[in-house]
């Protein structure tokens, strides 16, 4: 038995040659001429249609489609069978009497209840070497026998129950992987991709086919993407051009036993980690490395060809995204989900993507908000700081300004946002539908399509005016709130406009202001340094003393020169005779000199500071920034 891996449901011995026909079918393959892609038709065993165009299909196993599939039907026959799920019966677990009871019992299946009746009927003493027995089940049906059983004897009352469900042993015949490429490259870099990934899985040693699968009538254009089969044995053609595989010799004087001498071993490094490695944590990690080296193939295409954006195969949370990723619709959802008949698959999606995108529009809006709140208390600082005078009233009539357009913004901005988003929610599935339906309408025109699209075109055509009848409906709903919101959207975008222009008006005045906070703090930093030198060298304080109102005249009046190789002190040229002598007087001299060093020091700050705004605002900003 064969069973797919997702929900092990019975595959048919021929499962994994269909899949290859599948994937490799003319109607899905990317074709390419010469024209297009010179590099791809000139490689060793490129596949020639009848019209002079190349296939997009890669194969280590043979270029002919026959060959493949009979290849996969060697492999499904030659490989060890899957053993079935079946029910474990252990007699030791009850007693002969509630053996019987189940065997009694009508809500249990006949095959059930005779196996039951068996086990009532062995002795104890041989219940431990006689009493197991084995019932080939569906999986979901034992479970539901399981749970039935336990009804009747109200519980196990046990840690270990005697009847309970084994699952088979899986045989494993082919790996099936989809990858889709980026949208924006060509058809060449598409090959050069597959190509480049097939090439790393053939390092491994594995016997693979791929194809390019272009987007049909069912896809939107950006749907290229890349099926690949493979077989984790090595395999080899022999001379008589078997495969290795299928060489067998009868184990001499053992009952229906062979050895494969010619066969290789499986590739362990994909399925099976070394040491204590849980297999499944390392096929996971397998998975994982695939699609690190995917996306590596993809990025440098990508960065070849202009593109900024990036694959990242990491997870959400690696990525440090709070978002909750979707699902996979799968082959059955997914086209149903194109046409507009909603699934449950496609109904969580749906409301995963809507809720991220509505709390996405919640944080912008609360961001935007507390930008809006710090101008304004930039604005609000500025004022206090500014002396009375036209700068001081200019700004604060901003202020005013401002906290009225940012009022309108704040109380209008997130409900026009949800507004929005509910109507392209409203939109979103019916247009889809009717995109999907037009495509597949148009392709069948063209005397192409499915014949099952054929067959469908009236149910097709049907879905499409559905659709389309909704979208006028919704766009009837819309018109109407639209008139009561077109008002309000017209105030927001206003205000928005106002913010922009008072904050551009405003930026000078705030400069000027923050300047004379500067002036502020440099004044009080060289009087503390002054009070510090003054307390070590025992000066009187120079808060109240001449030298202190000298000294506040320099540093606003003066430039003050420093020490050179004719003047050994700093001075200060075009001062007053009076106030020079106390400069240079023997007792605050040293005083003096401190305190004409940093006020040096402040002045040449300025002098780059004038430097930088004058390139900033030329000649004409200066005088508004207080320079």
């Amino acid at each position: 038995m064969l069973v797919s891996g997702s929900n092990r449901r019975p595959l048919s011995s021929s499962a994994t040659a269909e899949h290859d026909a599948y994937v490799t079918r003319p109607d899905a393959v990317l074709t390419l001429s010469a024209a297009d892609f010179e590099q791809y038709a000139g490689r060793p065993g490129a596949l020639g249609l009848s019209d002079g165009q190349t296939a997009a299909i890669f194969s280590n196993i043979s270029d002919d489609p026959d060959e493949r599939r009979d290849f996969w039907l060697k492999v499904h026959h030659h490989e060890r069978e899957a053993s079935p799920d079946c029910l474990k019966f252990e007699a030791k677990l009850l007693k002969s009497s509630e053996w019987q009871k189940l065997a009694n019992a009508d809500a249990l299946p006949p095959e059930v209840r005779a196996i039951a009746a068996r086990m009532a009927k062995i002795p104890a003493r041989a219940a431990k070497s006689e009493g197991n027995a084995f019932l080939e089940i569906d999986l979901s049906e034992g479970k539901k026998i399981t749970k039935a059983a336990a009804a009747v004897l109200g519980s196990w009352g046990r840690k270990r129950t005697p009847i309970r469900v084994c699952k088979g042993r899986g045989g494993r015949t082919q790996f099936r992987v989809t990858a889709e490429f980026p949208y924006g490259i060509n058809a060449a870099a598409r090959v050069r991709i597959a190509q480049s990934f097939c090439d790393y899985l053939a390092a491994f040693g594995v016997m693979y086919t791929a194809a390019i699968h272009a987007p049909d009538e069912h896809n939107d254009e950006r749907n290229d993407h890349l099926h690949i089969t493979y077989y984790d044995r090595p395999c080899t053609r022999l001379p008589d051009n078997r495969w290795d595989f299928e060489v067998r010799e009868k184990i001499e004087g053992q009952h229906n036993r062979y050895r494969y001498p010619f066969r290789q071993p499986k590739i362990s490094k994909l399925t099976r980690g070394g040491g204590d490695e849980n297999y499944r944590s390392h096929r996971a990690e397998t998975v994982k490395r695939m699609r690190t080296h995917f996306a590596e193939i993809c990025n440098r295409e990508l960065a070849e060809a202009g593109i900024a954006r990036q694959f990242d195969p990491r997870s959400y949370r690696e990525m440090g995204i709070e978002q909750q990723p979707t699902q996979p619709l799968g082959p059955r959802a997914a086209p149903l989900e194109a046409v507009g008949i909603p699934t449950k698959a496609g109904i969580e999606n749906a409301e995963i993507l809507w809720s991220f995108e509505m709390e996405s529009a919640r944080a912008r809006c609360e961001r935007a908000y507390r930008q809006r709140e710090l101008r304004q208390r930039e604005v609000a600082q500025a004022v206090d700081l500014l002396g009375p005078g036209d700068d001081r009233d200019a700004l604060r009539q901003i202020q005013y300004d401002l906290r009225d357009a940012c009022k309108t913004i704040d109380e209008n901005e997130a409900e026009l946002e949800q507004f929005r988003i509910a109507l392209e929610m409203a939109s979103a599935r019916p247009e889809k539908t009717v995109e999907t339906c037009e495509r597949i309408l148009a392709t069948l025109d063209a005397g192409k399509g499915s014949e099952r699209d054929r067959q469908a075109r009236s149910l097709i055509e049907a879905r499409l005016l559905q659709a389309e009848d909704f979208l006028e409906r919704v766009d009837e709903i819309c018109s109407q709130f639209l008139k009561e919101v077109a008002p309000i959207d017209e105030g927001l975008k206003a205000a928005r406009e106002k913010v922009a222009a008072l904050r551009a008006q405003a930026a000078p005045l705030i400069e000027a202001a923050n300047s004379v906070a500067t002036r502020l703090v440099e004044r009080e930093t060289a009087r503390e340094q002054t009070e510090e030198i003054a307390a070590t060298t025992g000066a009187v304080n120079p808060a109240t003393t001449k030298l202190d109102r000298i000294m506040d005249r320099v540093l606003e009046d003066f430039l003050v020169h420093p020490p050179s190789e004719r003047q050994a002190n700093y001075t200060v040229p075009g001062i007053a005779r009076e106030d020079y002598q106390m400069l240079t007087s023997e007792s605050l001299s040293a005083l003096a000199q401190a305190r004409l060093k940093e006020i040096a020091k402040i002045q040449r700050a300025r002098v780059v500071e004038a430097i930088q705004m004058l390139d900033v605002h030329g000649e004409h900003g200066l005088g508004s920034v207080g320079i």
